[in-house]
C-alpha cells in the first residue's frame, strides 16, 4: 500500500561543507520530516563546483550536457519518491533498507533511464517527444526478447544485428534512425551521471554509424502551383485542404500548428500579423516574430474558414479550442494536418499530377519559389523563421533547368 499522505521531503542537495580535493562539492539526497522534525542526507555519484551545480540544477533550462545531467537528477529524486511512497508508514530506519547505491544513485539499466526522459518530456507537455522515446524502448526490447536492457549488452555488432532485423521487418530508415538516436541520447544521460563508462559507448566515428535517410529536397514548381491554384476541386474537403495548403503557402510556409494557434490578439491591423515558430518557443535561442501581410487570397480564407472574434483570445480558425489540453492540442494539429496532406493528394491526382505534395510542401516550395525569384538566402530565412541558416539552405531545392539555361546563356553576354 503506498504512502500517499507525505509527511516527508527528498530533495537534491549539494553538499558544500567540505570540499573534495578537485574542489567540487558532493551532490546528496536530503530527506526531510517535519514529524519528528529530522534530517539525513545520503551520498550520490555526483559532485560539482557550486557554480556547476547553479547551472546544471537551478536553471529552468540547461542545454547539452548539462540538460542531460539534470534530467539524470530529475529520475534519481523521482526513483527515491517512488521507493518512499512504497512503505505504508515513512521511518529513516525502513528507508535505508531499501534504498542500495545500484538502486537509487546508478540506475544501470537502459529502461530507467528511457522511463526517466519519457516522464521528464511528459511532465514538460513535450508529449510527441515523449511518444517518440516510448516507441523506441518498445522497439529496442522486442529485438532483444528481454524486458530488462543493460548498457553493457548494446554493443557495435548488438546495433548492427539491430539495424539489420529492422531493415528486414521492413522499417525505413528514417524509423531506425530516429530509434537509435534516442537510445545515443539515453546513453550520453548515463555517461554524463558517471553511471556508463565512455569505454563501452557503441556509437561515433569507427564504431556504430546511426543510419541516416539522404533528405529529398522536394518543392513544386511554378508551374506546378499554378496548375493546382486554378484547378477546380472536386469535394469540399478538397476546396477546403486546398485553402489552407496555399494559405500556408503565401504565409511565409507557415506550418499547420503555427496556423492552429494564430489568434485575433496577434493582429497588427487588418493586413497584418505576426507569430512565433511553436517549434523554437521553449528552446533557448532569441525569439523573433515574423510578420505576415495578408493579400486578397489569404483574407478570403480567413473570411470563408476563419472564426468570428469574440474576443482577442478567440482563434481565427476552427482548429482548436480555448481550454485543450496539450494533448488535445497535439492531437487536434495532427488530424487537420493529416486532413490536409490526404486531400491534397486527391486533389492533385484529379488534376493527373504527379507530385508528392503534403502540407510540408508547402513550406518548402514557398522557400524554394522566393529564392528562384529572386530574394536573397538572409530574407528567406527571415521570412521562415530559421535560426541557422544552414536550415534555409537545406530547404532549398535549387534552381530550375530553364533559369540554369538562361544564366549559362548570359555567362557569354558581355554587352552593355
Amino acid at each position: 500500500m503506498a504512502n500517499v499522505n507525505r509527511d516527508y521531503q527528498i530533495s537534491i542537495y549539494l553538499d558544500t561543507r567540505r570540499a573534495k580535493k578537485n574542489g567540487k562539492y558532493p551532490v546528496k539526497l536530503r530527506v526531510f520530516t517535519a514529524h519528528p522534525r529530522k534530517q539525513k542526507l545520503y551520498p550520490t555519484k555526483f559532485e560539482f563546483t557550486e557554480d556547476e551545480f547553479d547551472l546544471i540544477w537551478n536553471v529552468d533550462k540547461p542545454r547539452g550536457e548539462k540538460k542531460d545531467t539534470k534530467l539524470l537528477l530529475k529520475g534519481l529524486e523521482t526513483t527515491t519518491y517512488k521507493l518512499a511512497d512504497s512503505m505504508d508508514e515513512f521511518t529513516f530506519e525502513d528507508f535505508e533498507l531499501l534504498i542500495s547505491p545500484n538502486k537509487v544513485q546508478e540506475k544501470r539499466t537502459v529502461n530507467e533511464y528511457y522511463k526517466a526522459a519519457i516522464d521528464n518530456y511528459k511532465h514538460n507537455n513535450k508529449l510527441t517527444t515523449a511518444t517518440g522515446y516510448e516507441y523506441s524502448l518498445k522497439s529496442l526490447i522486442q529485438f532483444s526478447s528481454t524486458d530488462i536492457l543493460h548498457f553493457k549488452t548494446i554493443t557495435v555488432q548488438w546495433l548492427k544485428d539491430y539495424q539489420f532485423h529492422m531493415e528486414s521487418l521492413g522499417r525505413s530508415r528514417t524509423s531506425i534512425g530516429m530509434y537509435l538516436r534516442n537510445l545515443k541520447a539515453i546513453f550520453n544521460s548515463a555517461i554524463s551521471g558517471g553511471v556508463v563508462k565512455q569505454e563501452i559507448y557503441p556509437f561515433g566515428k569507427g564504431k556504430y554509424q546511426i543510419p541516416t535517410s539522404k533528405k529529398v529536397k522536394t518543392a513544386l514548381s511554378e508551374g506546378e502551383l499554378k496548375v493546382l491554384m486554378q484547378g477546380k476541386s472536386k469535394t469540399g474537403e478538397q476546396e477546403k485542404a486546398k485553402a489552407f495548403w496555399f494559405f500556408s503557402y503565401a504565409c511565409n510556409g507557415m506550418n499547420v500548428k503555427d496556423i492552429a494557434n494564430i489568434k485575433y490578439k496577434d493582429f497588427i491591423d487588418e493586413e497584418t500579423f505576426y507569430y512565433y515558430r511553436n517549434k523554437i518557443k521553449d528552446t533557448d535561442v532569441e525569439h523573433k516574430p515574423i510578420i505576415i501581410y495578408l493579400n486578397p487570397f489569404t483574407k478570403e480564407v480567413i473570411k470563408k474558414y476563419g472564426n468570428k472574434k469574440i474576443n482577442n483570445e478567440t482563434y481565427l480558425f476552427p482548429i482548436l479550442s480555448q481550454g485543450f489540453s496539450q494533448a488535445e492540442t497535439d492531437r487536434a494539429v495532427n488530424n487537420f494536418n493529416r486532413f490536409i496532406s490526404q486531400h491534397m493528394k486527391k486533389y492533385a491526382q484529379s488534376l493527373e499530377l504527379e507530385i508528392k505534395i503534403n502540407s510540408k510542401i508547402a513550406r518548402y516550395s514557398f522557400a524554394t519559389n522566393l529564392i528562384r525569384k529572386g530574394a536573397g538566402m538572409e530574407l528567406a530565412q527571415e521570412s521562415l523563421g530559421h535560426t541557422d541558416i544552414k536550415t534555409t539552405k537545406a530547404y532549398f531545392a535549387g534552381f530550375a533547368d530553364d533559369q540554369k539555361r538562361d544564366i549559362a546563356n548570359k555567362m557569354m553576354d558581355f554587352n552593355d
